[in-house]
């Protein structure tokens, strides 16, 4: 039953992260989690000026990140997710957030990755070490 619980946790993280990457700004990512008032302020504010969407990915990145390193049996994903997050929004600091770097994510997203440099950098280590798993 443990795993059950673990499972649908760490989707309804996920899914959450995902949602507030992609959709964030248009408050869908509160509209999931059940905050329809959250919600409906975010989307006629676009995220707060995209400045909360930035607050809310960051946060939700690194819960879902949280749970995936304290989860071992689904320890093969983690890299692969790393990667994928740092092509998509790694000049955002996502993939750090999600690794519990808060500070270098905080770093690169007020960098925008380094000025695109440290998120190439980045992306590519990511890329070769999923390629090893």
């Amino acid at each position: 039953m443990q795993s059950e619980d673990l499972s649908r946790d760490w989707r309804q993280r996920h899914v959450t992260a995902v949602a507030s990457l992609y959709l964030g700004f248009f408050g869908f990512d509160r509209f999931y989690r059940h905050h329809i008032g959250w919600g409906i302020i975010k989307l006629f504010t676009f995220g707060g000026f995209f400045v909360w969407w930035a607050i809310d990915a960051a946060y939700y990145a690194y819960q879902a990140g949280k749970l995936e390193s304290a989860a071992s049996s689904a320890a093969w994903r983690r890299p692969h997710i790393v990667m994928l997050i740092s092509w998509l929004y790694g000049y955002l600091g996502m993939d750090r957030f999600y690794q519990q770097q808060v500070g270098w994510g905080i770093l690169k997203l007020l960098t925008f990755g380094g000025f695109f440099i440290w998120w190439l950098i980045d992306a590519i280590y990511y890329t070769t070490r999923a390629g090893r798993t």
